[in-house]
């Protein structure tokens, strides 16, 4: 057997889907980007009693969190 016949044998399919989980939640941390996923995950373990938001309102809670707007401003503060 060639290595690429190891790689992609279906003993390791979850083992490589793991790990491109793994690779696309960090590069969307790189860029500010938080993961609903794990985000559920903590809502379900520390606060089983909460409704997590929806994948919409989470990911409008992240961008105002990270760029808030001051009430009238209407431009970029950049």
């Amino acid at each position: 057997m060639s290595q690429k016949d190891l790689l992609l044998s279906p003993k390791n399919w979850s083992r490589i889907a793991t790990l491109f989980k793994r690779l696309q939640q960090s590069f969307r941390l790189m860029v500010g980007v938080p993961d609903y996923e794990t985000y559920l995950e903590h809502m379900k373990t520390h606060h089983p009693e909460l409704t997590p938001m929806d994948t919409k309102t989470f990911y409008r809670h992240c961008v105002d969190s990270r760029y808030p707007s001051s009430g009238n401003m209407k431009k970029c503060p950049c």
